[in-house]
């Protein structure tokens, strides 16, 4: 050990032993005093800290602070990777309220469509013959046709339209302890909100089928037909807990009937609860009775799940049991809505915003591999060959409304030589790369040279849509939408408020937001009568927008162009088309941003506030766009 060394350690010994004063034989460390850096003790911890220390210090001098103040109370170690970022998660999470499922009330058909347990007829209907399944499309017929009107008037739909309008859907089989094997589905359960339906698959279906060209008897027709209406539909949401299940053993188990060969619009309720609530343990509704507990307070009575549903006649318990389970689904789906609406940062658009929580999922029995014909690969597009019921089946699964993807393509293994897989890879992105952006440059057509069509325009004060698309359709007409080239786009700004078209100029008002904060504020004036627009005369649409009001006394009527407005309180609403509209005044913004305001009026005020739609008595569109502008303005004020 060298000489400096030693030295000191013996003047840390002396110092030690002066600051002990001999109590408990433990050394003191005396102030000032460590040991040489050869012979320190340190960890990851320390020297974070000491470079934290330094940081802190080094940004006080650059700031000009002499003596800088004592930063150990403020310099915290910070922990990395996997497991900061799980104490993170978990220091945000809200600790649920426990529940003690085994007291609460059992649940029954009865109460989740709140009639009395004394009236006679029954909460259910068990489809099992011809007049049971018409029984059954009389009732998927209503819902499509009631959806098809709300379509109709509001366009787009909601996550509270989506949610009153949604199916529960379970099945049962014959648990695998009992039958040995795995079973087929013996029960498809569907709910709507005022009906729940048994359809006894057993009974009516043929069973052991293994080719999808298998001819159908009447009522297996008759209910492909039926169930096509309902699980075809894009707009009606299928509901289910954990259903991806379900839908898989139904294409398995009768893959003759084409009702189960695509399901268009399905929710998963144990994905829905994840997302609404993101700030829950994982665990926090991963059943459905858990789910049953804590959105209702109920408890869901299991004791026939894994009874024999196989056997027939099916006993009432069994009945209640499997109606009950499909019926709570859409219940359970309004009242994580309702969560949504009253957390108004998560509520409008929720599904439209999480794509993934309503897919469609396309299942294909795919053609037996005979002895002595040559093995065969396939190439599926967004999904992958599942085994159901010894079963080869292709399963694809997209977000609802999106692209379809293609059907899966057979291909002989050995068939042709194959490129190396890097090879391969980058060839095939180069094409798709090519082929994507000469698509969209062959495709787009610009909607300044599209004419609007103005006898078909919608009436003043209806809701067209949440995007901007969606209202230049109703202007542009039908008509002309039909004769553009198949997959054609509209080419145009979607980020301005101002758009042209070869006759007509489209404004877009987004009430919504802190208006203090606003750069172009809106203000509406003479009890809505007229509305207050910011046009920046640098962009180009703007600007022309403004010489066509600046010129309007030297153009000739039959060559000027109409003004129409749209307007929505927030962005997670619809616009409110409000018709035609013209300039009264124009005054040059005084807070030196170049901008100009003008004073829009309203043609078709008249019409504008009168008019009403079916969900809104009490008041128009309009008059709820005011009110809810005029409670934004006072809010945002300045005390």
């Amino acid at each position: 050990m060298g000489d400096d060394i030693l030295e000191e350690l013996n003047a840390h010994a002396l110092a030690s032993d002066t600051a002990n004063n001999g109590t408990n034989n433990q050394p003191a460390m005396a102030a000032g005093i460590s040991l040489p850096r050869s012979m320190r003790t340190t960890s990851f911890a320390e020297r974070q800290y000491r470079a934290a220390s330094y940081r802190a210090n080094a940004s006080a001098k650059a700031k000009g602070i002499v003596n800088p103040p004592d930063q150990e109370a403020n310099i915290e170690v910070v922990e990395k990777g996997q497991k900061a970022r799980r104490s993170a998660r978990q220091s945000n999470m809200t600790n649920p309220v426990s529940i003690d499922i085994n007291s609460l009330s059992v649940l029954t058909l009865c109460e989740v469509f709140g009639q009395s347990e004394d009236i006679c007829s029954p909460c259910h209907i068990v489809v099992d013959n011809e007049s049971g399944i018409k029984t059954l499309t009389q009732a998927i017929d209503e819902s499509v046709k009631m959806i098809s009107d709300k379509r109709k008037s509001f366009g787009e739909l909601n996550d509270s339209e989506i949610s009153q309008s949604s199916w529960g859907l379970d099945c049962e089989w014959k648990p695998i302890r009992l039958a040995g094997k795995d079973s087929p589905v013996a029960t498809l359960q569907l709910s709507s909100a005022t009906s729940a339906f048994l359809v006894d698959l057993q009974s009516i279906c043929q069973s052991g089928i293994k080719a999808a060209d298998t001819p159908l008897t009447k009522c297996e027709h008759l209910l492909s037909e039926a169930l096509t209406k309902l699980l075809g539909s894009l707009d009606i949401a299928v509901v289910g807990f954990g259903v991806g299940q379900d839908i898989g053993k139904l294409a398995g188990s009768f893959p003759h009937l084409p009702c189960f060969r695509i399901f268009q619009s399905v929710m998963d309720l144990h994905v829905i609860a994840r997302a609404v609530y993101s700030d829950t343990p994982k665990d926090y509704m991963s059943s459905l009775q858990k789910a049953v507990a804590i959105l209702l307070a109920k408890r869901l009575d299991k004791s026939e799940q894994c009874s024999d549903w196989s056997c027939r006649p099916l006993v009432p318990s069994q009945i209640e049991y499997a109606t009950l389970d499909a019926a709570v689904l859409h219940f359970l789906l309004i009242k994580m809505v309702e969560y949504l609406v009253s957390n108004s940062d998560k509520y409008g658009d929720f599904f439209r915003k999480h794509a993934h929580l309503r897919s469609s999922t396309r299942l294909r029995l795919l053609e037996p591999v005979n002895d002595g014909t040559p093995k065969a690969a396939y190439r599926i597009q967004m999904g992958s060959i599942k085994s159901i019921l010894s079963l080869r089946m292709a399963k694809q699964t997209w977000p609802t409304g999106k692209q379809v993807p293609d059907d899966p393509e057979q291909i002989p293994i050995g068939h042709e030589p194959r490129r190396e897989r890097k090879e391969r890879i980058s060839t095939e992105k180069r094409t798709e790369s090519t082929m994507s952006r000469s698509k969209q440059r062959k495709l787009s057509v610009k909607l300044r040279n599209i004419p609007g069509d103005y006898s078909s325009l919608p009436v003043p004060g209806t809701y067209l849509g949440y995007t901007k698309e969606s209202c230049i359709k109703h202007i542009i007409g039908q008509q002309v939408m039909n004769s553009l080239a198949e997959g054609a786009s509209l080419g145009y700004n979607r980020r301005g408020g101002v758009l042209e078209m070869s006759n007509s100029w489209l404004i877009f008002v987004n009430c919504g937001g802190h208006m203090k904060n606003w750069k172009y504020r809106n203000d509406f004036l003479e009890d809505g009568r007229q509305i207050t627009f910011s046009v920046n005369p640098s962009k180009e649409e703007e600007g022309g927008l403004l010489r066509h009001f600046l010129a309007k006394d030297t153009v000739v009527p039959e060559q000027e162009k109409k003004v129409f407005m749209f307007v929505r309180p927030s962005s997670n609403s619809q616009f409110l088309y409000c018709g035609e509209c013209t300039c009264t005044k124009n005054i040059p913004n005084m807070n030196g941003d170049g901008n100009t305001n003008v004073w829009l009026e309203f043609s078709d005020y008249d019409t504008l506030v009168n008019y009403s739609v079916a969900d809104e008595k009490d008041s128009t569109p309009f008059r709820h766009l005011l009110l809810h502008h005029s409670q934004t303005s006072q809010r945002d004020s300045p005390a």
